[in-house]
């Protein structure tokens, strides 16, 4: 029986050993439908491809249907399956990155092992910022399309190369995108501010200095140097240094300290005092340095303590002066005093013993015996005018008396002529001459006439003449005295 007119019998006795069925026996797997019959890959969709329900894949059971023709079934989960079902140039996608394998088909995968998303200059590559372009790679560069800043997602080309992109409303938009640059910010004079300018952000300028302002904002000078910008009172020093930008003649913290008085803070207060300059110049490199207060504290600690050790100093040498001051004049006193007692021990031994003194030789009886009486000697009557007390004159126009005047001092002497000795006699007592009292007037004094020199002199005793004797007064009264001593 065939149903369908198809030519193919349909199936029968189902169940029974009469059974006609299409796997074994060939019937209509479809026997109502005309134009199928039968479906090979069982898939439910018959061999007959031009027929109702065709199967375009009769031998593999998981295609049936290519909507896009390109060869692919359109169950993408099936074998052959087409990944891009309605795309007729893509149907596999390794990576499964949305971008097809085929490098000539539409959008093509230019990276189909990696699964990345660039969609603008190329697609399927790493996008690191998400902005549709790709990371530059060592096949793909900035200058083929590559994100010339794939850490920025609103920027991606940067003509000049500077870093800063050509996007003027993207983040870090480069101020000066035709020529190089490494500038961040702008300089913007503005009287209203304290500081007397403003600043702008202005990416991928000139910047020569590398301070990160723009060169043409900054003030004359200042862009020569990395760490000025601004010099509000034009005196050629930045507002970085500058103690008063506003003040053309103060440029530091010492011209301000030296023009205004009346500052007294810590840092005018060392400027205004030398010694504390002083100091600063002092310090040697490392050495912590302190501050004016703290330095005039110690300072003033140190005097203090200077003060009072050179109050006891002073002190201490003032006790040490008056020692020595009472030593030299007790040392003085002393020789002083032994000075006098020797010159009148002295004026007395001369005064007693005619200036030989006991035990010294005495060259009077060499000097008599030779005629030279009287050069050594400096006693008797020559020496008698040195004598302090007053002695009178000898009479030579007066008789003799005898010695009668004369004391002797017989126990003291040995009765030799050259150790004899006597006690406050003048040679005038010793000869035996009257004597007048100083006080006399002369004119009472009766005048003799004058006595005759002896033609000879007596002997001289053997121990020579006597001490403080000169020959001629020998010659004159030597016979006297030996009458005396009893000599002759």
């Amino acid at each position: 029986m065939d149903s369908d007119g198809d030519g193919a019998s349909d199936p029968s006795g189902e169940g029974t050993f009469l059974e006609w069925n299409a796997s074994v026996h060939g019937a209509d797997v479809w026997p109502y439908d005309g134009t199928q019959w039968a479906d090979s890959d069982g898939d439910g969709y018959g061999d007959n491809i031009g027929g109702e329900n065709g199967d375009l894949f009769p031998t593999n059971g998981d295609q049936w249907s290519d909507a896009d023709g390109d060869g692919y079934g359109d169950n993408i989960n099936g074998e052959d399956g087409d990944t891009f079902p309605e795309e007729s140039t893509q149907w596999a996608d390794t990576d499964r990155d949305g971008y097809g394998d085929n490098p000539d088909g539409y959008k093509p995968d230019m990276c189909p092992n990696v699964n990345a998303f660039s969609s603008i200059d190329r697609y399927g590559c790493p996008d690191s910022d998400l902005d549709g372009y790709s990371n530059p790679d060592e096949n793909w560069t900035v200058e083929n399309g590559a994100d010339a800043l794939p850490n920025n997602p609103t920027q991606w080309l940067d003509g000049d190369g500077d870093g800063y992109g050509d996007a003027s409303e993207g983040q870090n938009a480069d101020a000066c995108p035709w020529e190089f640059g490494t500038s961040t910010k702008a300089v913007r004079v503005d009287v209203n501010s304290t500081s007397g300018y403003t600043s702008l952000p202005s990416f991928g300028c000139l910047d020569e200095d590398g301070d990160g302002w723009v060169d043409r904002t900054e003030s004359p000078l200042m862009d020569l140097d990395p760490n000025e910008h601004f010099d509000g009172d034009g005196d050629g020093v930045g507002s970085n240094s500058d103690y008063d930008d506003t003040r053309g003649f103060i440029k530091t913290e010492q011209d301000h300290c030296l023009n205004d008085k009346n500052d007294t803070s810590e840092a005018c207060m060392g400027w205004n005092d030398p010694a504390y300059q002083a100091y600063l110049s002092s310090v040697e490199e490392g050495t912590m340095v302190l501050g004016y207060n703290a330095w005039n504290t110690t300072t003033s600690e140190d005097n203090s303590a200077g003060a009072a050790g050179a109050v006891d100093e002073d002190t201490l040498n003032q006790v040490i002066m008056a020692g020595i001051v009472a030593f030299v004049s007790l040392t003085a006193l002393i020789l002083a005093v032994a000075f006098v007692i020797n010159r009148r021990k002295a004026a007395a031994e001369t005064k007693q013993y005619g200036g030989v003194r006991p035990g010294a030789s005495s060259n009077a009886s060499k000097e008599a015996l030779e005629g030279r009486g009287g050069l050594s000697a400096d006693g008797g009557i020559i020496s008698d005018a040195g004598w302090d007390d007053d002695v009178e004159q000898l009479q030579f126009d007066q008789p003799s008396d005898g010695f009668s005047d004369m004391a002797m001092n017989a126990e003291e002497t040995d009765n030799e002529p050259d150790t004899m000795t006597y006690d406050e006699e003048s040679i005038e007592s010793i000869a035996g001459a009257p004597t007048t009292p100083a006080s006399e007037p002369a004119s009472e004094q009766t005048v003799a006439a004058a006595p005759q020199k002896p033609t000879e002199a007596p002997p001289v005793p053997e121990g020579g003449l006597p001490d403080g004797w000169t020959m001629d007064q020998w010659q004159w009264y030597g016979h006297e005295w030996l009458a005396k001593y009893g000599k002759n």
